[in-house]
Formats: structure tokens, sequence, C-alpha cells
């Protein structure tokens, strides 16, 4: 069990040293340390914004519907030589949702300007950040599992050399807490490789949404950015052994 364990541990460190994407020197530049918390105050934002951009959206198709309904009244009305008091109140409903409209609009390019915002100065350099702390995260427990490995190697050594004695009781009890903890270990590593690999990949599809927020005029550097280092990030956790993850 040692010795699988250390071949699938090295397994794990080689893949993600070797074939973690490696940072860009712009993406270096923009590694600081962050606050306790930034990082979901910054999806919060993001969620906030997103939901005044799905209401305006929602608002303006309403809208225009209304507004449509209300230009074929009033065409009616005006071919048929209606009421004037009638004309005059349906005239004055579709330039009032004209005006909505308009102001439906400038509602949603202010919540994309602000998401698109959000990624360029938060997300972005967060992400940075926190792939930065899960590479070094991945590599001190490779080496702590080395340690641990070169100690259970000369304990074996050293049991074969002294005289077999019988298992007592308190061996034994130590022996399956040992195992239970191993076990609790290797479910809560699983259940971390699992939730990093959700995340990133909600994240990687979620930016590529972002794609319809950006007009030919004003390309989002960051948001690109962004989608490529989840994307590199998701092949790196891809490339993990099957078996250890």
């Amino acid at each position: 069990k040692g010795n699988n364990s250390t071949r699938s541990l090295n397994s794990l460190s080689w893949n993600w040293s070797s074939r973690t994407p490696h940072l860009t020197q712009d993406e270096q530049t923009l590694i600081e340390p962050c606050k306790a918390g930034a990082h979901c105050i910054t999806l919060e934002k993001l969620y906030a914004e997103e939901q005044i951009l799905y209401k305006a959206v929602r608002d303006e198709e309403v809208a225009k519907l209304d507004h449509r309904r209300k230009s074929l009244s009033l065409q009616k009305y005006e071919n048929e030589n209606a009421d004037l008091n009638k004309i005059d109140k349906t005239q004055s409903a579709v330039e009032s949702l004209q005006s909505d409209i308009v102001r439906l609009q400038e509602l949603e390019r202010r919540a994309c300007s602000s998401i698109l915002t959000l990624i360029d100065e938060q997300l972005h350099p967060q992400l940075v950040s926190l792939l930065s702390g899960v590479i070094h995260m991945w590599r001190t427990m490779f080496e702590c599992h080395q340690v641990q490995s070169h100690i259970c190697q000369q304990i074996q050594h050293l049991s074969s050399h002294q005289s077999v004695e019988p298992t007592t009781e308190y061996h034994r009890e130590a022996t399956v807490q040992l195992e239970s903890e191993v076990k609790f270990w290797f479910n809560s590593f699983c259940r971390l490789a699992k939730s990093q690999r959700d995340y990133v990949n909600a994240l990687f599809r979620w930016v590529q949404l972002t794609d319809c927020l950006v007009d030919d005029n004003s390309r989002n550097r960051h948001s690109s950015m962004v989608r490529d280092l989840c994307q590199r990030w998701l092949i790196a956790l891809d490339r993990l052994p099957e078996k250890v993850v």
C-alpha cells in the first residue's frame, strides 16, 4: 500500500508540476495578496450585476412587445379617425414605452460595463493568485508525502530485521484508527479535487458567455485571459490520473 500510495502521489505531483499551465509574464505581475473573502465578494458583485442585466433585458423585451402593440393600435386609430382623446392617450403610451426602452438599454450597457470591469480589475488577478496558491499547495503536499514515504520505508526496513512480536490490542486499535483517518483524508482529497474541477469548469463556461457583452469597438482583454487561464487549468486537472483524483 505504501508503494502504491507513493507512485500515485508521485504521478499526481508530476502531472501538476510539469503539465500545469505556466503563468504568463502579464499574469505574474498581477499576483498580489488577496484579502480574505475578496474572491467571494467579487462573485457576489458579478451575480448582482447579472441579476440587473437579466431583469433589464426581460423588461425591455416586454416593453418592446407593448410598444409594438400600442403602435399598431395608434396606427389603426389614426386610419379610422378615432376619437382624439383615444389617439392622444395611445400616443402618450407609445412615447412612454419608447422612453422605457431607452432607459432599459442604458441600464443594460451599464451592467455589461460593470461586469467587464469586475473581470478586469478583480476576477482575473484573484484567479491568478488563487491558481498560484493551488500550485503551491500541491507541491507542498507532495513534499510532505515524500518525507512520510521515506519514514515508512525506513520502518519497513527496520521491521524486517527485528523479531516478530505478537500484535497487541493497542496496536490493532491504533491501526484501525490510522486506517480510518487515511480514508477520511482520501475522501476529503477527492472532494477537494472534484470541487476544484467543477468550479473551474463552471467559471470557464460562464466567462465564455461574457463574449456577447463586448462590442467590436471595445474588446475585453482580461475576459479572454480568464477564459484561457481556466481552459489551461482544466487541461491540467483532466490530465491527472483518474485513480488519484
